[in-house]
C-alpha cells in the first residue's frame, strides 16, 4: 500500500511605492502634489518540487470522523499505508491519489498485523477502459452488485466471502475504490453496513469536486517509463547479461498490480520479475517510476551504500540497487542470485530502455 505525500504551493508578493516630486510653486499659486500609484506584482506560485495530491479533499472531509466511528464494528484510528519499497508501489501517490486508511489497535504498527482495517482511495483521471478492467477483474462470485442509483457505482460484498467487502465508482474526473478487511468477528451484515455508511459520505463528496489539477511533471528531462516487461528490459538483453535464459514470472497487473485501477499507465511505472526456476533459481526484478526521485530519497534505508557512476545517483541495500535518474526512480534486485557486476549491468540496460541518457 502506498504512501501519499502533499506539497504546498506558496506565493510571494513585493510592493514598491513611488512618490512623484513637486515643482517650486509660482507666487500666489496653490501648491499641488502628484503621487504615482504604487505598482504591485501579482503572486507567483512556486513550482512544486515533488508530486502533489490532486484530490482537493482531506480524509476527514472525505469520511468525517463521526462516520468512521459509526462504520466500523470496533474503534479504529487513522493510519499510514504500509511501505513497499518498490518504485511501482508509489504509482498512486505519483498520480496524486488520496488514500485514507483506518485500523484497529496501535496506529504505529503495520496494518498487515491488524485484525480489522478499511480504506478509501480517490484516484484522478481514471479512464473508462481501466475502470471496466478493474470491474471485470473483481467480478467473481457476483461481487459487483450495483450500489445505489448513481451510474458506475458498485458494491463488492459477497454473502459467501464477506471477509473483504467494498465499493467502487467512476465519476467525472475521479474514481473511488474502497474496502474493509476483517479477520475477526466479521459478518455480511457488519461488512455491508460499512459499505453503505462509508459510501454515503465519500461518494457525494467526490462527485462534488472540481476536476483534478494537471499531473505534476518535473522540470527538465524525465524518464519515459515502461508499460510492459519488455520495455523495462527485453528477454534477449536480460538473457545475454545473465548468460542463460529466464522467463517472466510476475508483471505489474491483475492480482500482482502495484497500483489502483491501472494508474501506473498514467505515470509510466511498471515492475517485473524474471526467473529460470532452476535449483537454485536465478531471480531478477526491475521497476521504474518516472518523476519518482523524491520517493526514492524518502525510502532510502539508513544502511544504504552509495554506488558511484550510475544514473544521477544510486545506492545499494542488500540485494537491491536503486538509481535516481532524470527525476525518476529505477530499482533492480538480484535476490542473492546475481553478482554485483551483473546487477549494475542490468540496471544500466533498464535505464537506457526507460529513457535515461547519461
Amino acid at each position: 500500500m502506498n504512501r501519499i505525500r502533499a506539497a504546498a504551493i506558496v506565493g510571494a508578493m513585493a510592493v514598491v511605492a513611488l512618490l512623484g516630486g513637486c515643482a517650486a510653486p509660482s507666487p500666489g499659486a496653490s501648491t499641488t502634489a502628484t503621487m504615482s500609484p504604487a505598482p504591485t506584482s501579482t503572486p507567483t506560485p512556486t513550482v512544486a518540487s515533488a508530486p502533489t495530491v490532486r484530490v482537493p479533499l482531506t480524509c476527514d472531509q472525505l469520511v468525517p470522523p463521526a462516520v468512521v466511528g459509526a462504520a466500523f464494528r470496533m474503534p479504529v484510528h487513522a493510519v499510514a499505508a504500509d511501505s513497499v519499497r518498490n518504485p511501482a508501489a508509489f504509482a498512486d501517490a505519483r498520480a496524486g491519489a488520496l488514500r485514507c486508511i483506518w485500523a484497529e489497535g496501535d496506529p504505529s504498527q503495520s496494518i498487515n498485523g491488524k485484525q480489522l482495517y478499511g480504506w478509501v482511495t480517490v484516484i484522478p483521471d481514471v479512464t473508462r477502459e481501466h475502470f471496466e478492467e478493474f470491474r471485470s477483474g473483481i467480478d467473481v462470485g457476483g461481487m459487483d452488485e450495483p450500489l445505489g442509483t448513481e451510474p458506475d457505482t458498485y458494491s463488492m460484498c459477497s454473502k459467501t466471502s464477506f471477509q473483504v467487502c467494498g465499493f467502487f465508482t467512476l465519476t467525472d474526473g475521479y474514481a473511488v475504490q474502497a474496502g474493509v478487511w476483517d479477520y475477526g468477528a466479521a459478518t455480511y451484515e457488519s461488512q455491508s453496513a460499512w459499505v453503505n455508511t462509508v459510501s454515503a459520505a465519500a461518494l457525494p463528496a467526490v462527485r462534488a469536486l472540481p476536476g483534478p489539477a494537471p499531473l505534476w511533471q518535473p522540470a527538465g528531462s524525465t524518464l519515459r517509463g515502461a508499460h510492459d516487461c519488455d520495455q523495462l528490459i527485453g528477454g534477449a538483453s536480460l538473457n545475454a547479461i545473465l548468460g542463460h535464459e529466464v522467463v517472466t514470472i510476475r508483471s505489474d497487473g491483475g492480482e500482482y498490480a502495484l497500483s489502483t485501477m491501472s494508474v501506473n499507465q498514467q505515470v509510466g511505472s511498471y515492475a517485473c520479475t524474471w526467473s529460470d526456476q532452476g535449483s537454485p533459481a536465478v531471480t531478477v526484478s526491475a521497476a521504474v517510476l518516472p518523476g519518482g526521485a523524491s520517493y526514492a530519497d524518502a525510502a532510502r534505508p539508513t544502511d544504504a551504500v552509495a554506488v558511484p557512476a550510475l544514473g544521477d545517483s544510486a545506492y545499494r541495500t542488500g540485494t537491491e540497487l536503486d538509481v535516481l535518474a532524470s527525476h525518476g526512480w529505477v530499482q533492480v534486485n538480484g535476490y542473492d542470485s546475481v553478482d554485483d557486476t551483473t546487477l549494475v549491468a542490468i540496471a544500466r540496460q533498464v535505464l537506457a530502455n526507460v529513457g535515461y541518457s547519461s
